[in-house]
């Protein structure tokens, strides 16, 4: 780029290497038929100057000179002064029994709506759970059961409860049945080994081929639009003046010489 006698303002961008810039889309060297926009924008001006000629250097020069200090500061003392002036008990659900509450009441009021749709036994859903079975188990289902997931603290109080002191089965299943919906839900979750896990695993498989169909499309739009905008004479040339001209405001820094460029 031609030397000016003003200081410029830089155009703050990230300079690609030039490997980056002009790689081909196998990876190897660039050429006419290289997939970048700057491979197109150089194959374009091969032969030709990329610098802007004294007439451009002179327009760019009084577009972008550097403010001098005094009315930087100014300016941003201004801006500061206009932004200093513009900126100026939930009671738990029990049931119609009495019934011990080990978790928090509002958790167990939403989790017992929840479950007041379901009219599959707890321990039966236990098992389609294990079974990954998606007859019993509905998307729409498991996504409701991932938000009522046990925590570890209580998995271990309503288990505490229900095997304190109790010496048969059937005294486990009656400590279990005085405890409210939720905590009963809970405790046959709880014996699931990595319950969330299968319920995320089962939720992942339940979408999957609606997730790949929706990826796959999104893939093909973005190629073909690439694709496009790669041929578009009319881009890569504004593009390429762009670049011309940066590489003027930046000549002398780190950003100077750049054969390609990305903007945050």
């Amino acid at each position: 780029p031609p030397r000016t006698a003003a200081k410029l303002r830089q155009l703050p961008w990230t300079k690609l290497a030039a490997a980056q810039a002009l790689a081909s889309p196998g990876g190897g060297a660039a050429g006419a038929s290289a997939g970048t926009v700057w491979a197109a924008a150089a194959h374009r001006r091969a032969g030709a100057a990329a610098a802007p000629d004294s007439a451009t250097a002179a327009e760019l020069e009084a577009a972008f000179a550097a403010a001098a200090a005094g009315q930087q500061q100014g300016a941003l003392t201004g801006s500061a002064g206009d932004l200093a002036a513009a900126s100026a008990p939930a009671v738990g659900w029990m049931g119609s029994k009495k019934q011990v509450a080990l978790v928090d009441s509002k958790r167990a009021y939403n989790c017992a709506i929840m479950l007041s749709r379901v009219k599959v036994p707890f321990k039966d859903l236990r098992e389609a759970v294990l079974a990954g079975d998606d007859a019993i188990l509905p998307d729409a289902l498991v996504r409701q059961f991932l938000q009522f997931v046990p925590t570890e603290d209580e998995a271990a109080s309503i288990r505490a409860h229900v095997d304190r002191d109790a010496q048969t089965q059937q005294e486990k299943d009656g400590r279990l049945r005085s405890l409210g919906k939720a905590e009963q839900f809970f405790y046959e979750m709880s014996l699931v080994p990595r319950y969330q896990q299968r319920l995320e695993f089962l939720h992942f498989m339940q979408r999957f081929d609606e997730r790949t169909a929706e990826v796959r499309q999104d893939i093909l739009a973005v190629l073909q639009a690439s694709n496009t905008l790669v041929q578009n004479a009319t881009l890569v040339a504004a593009l390429d003046a762009v670049l011309a001209a940066g590489n003027c405001l930046n000549a002398n820094t780190f950003r100077g010489g750049a054969v390609g460029f990305s903007i945050d």
